[in-house]
C-alpha cells in the first residue's frame, strides 16, 4: 500500500456525547438492523473495537483518525450532501476525496469485507 503521509478519518453517523452513546449501545442490541450507523456495525461489537478491525488497521501505513458527525465540523470537515458515515482520504496537499461513501458501506456485510475492500482501495 502506498503512503505519503496521507490520513484516513472514519467519520461515524454517531454524535460523541454520554447520552448518545448509551443510546448507540442500546440501539445496536435492541435493534441492530435499524441502527444507522454501518461503519459503526461493521467495526464495532457490543462492548468494543472488532479485533480483526483493530488489526488491520495497524497494518495500513497511514495516519488515521476517527470522528462522530458532531466532531468533524470541528477539524473543519465540511460534510455538507455527504450522508453518513464516510471514509475519507486526506492528501498531502489538504485535499479530501472520500474513499468509501455511506451508500457504499451500507452494502458491506462483514468487517472482512470492509477490510478487504479498503485494501483494494488503498492499492490502486
Amino acid at each position: 500500500m502506498k503512503n505519503f503521509d496521507q490520513e484516513i478519518i472514519f467519520i461515524y453517523n454517531a454524535k460523541s456525547d454520554v447520552f448518545s452513546v448509551v443510546s448507540d449501545f442500546a440501539h445496536k442490541i435492541f435493534s441492530p438492523s435499524t441502527y444507522p450507523c454501518s461503519l459503526c456495525q461493521l467495526t464495532h461489537g457490543h462492548v468494543g473495537v472488532n479485533k480483526k478491525w483493530a488489526s488491520f488497521l495497524e497494518t495500513i501505513p497511514y495516519n488515521k483518525r476517527f470522528l462522530h458527525k458532531d466532531e468533524a465540523l470541528e477539524v473543519n470537515i465540511d460534510l455538507l450532501n455527504k450522508p453518513l458515515p464516510i471514509i475519507l482520504v486526506k492528501k498531502n496537499t489538504g485535499e479530501l476525496y472520500t474513499l468509501l461513501n455511506a451508500s457504499e458501506l451500507g452494502q458491506l456485510t462483514s468487517v472482512d469485507d470492509l477490510i478487504e475492500r479498503i485494501k483494494h482501495l488503498l492499492n490502486k
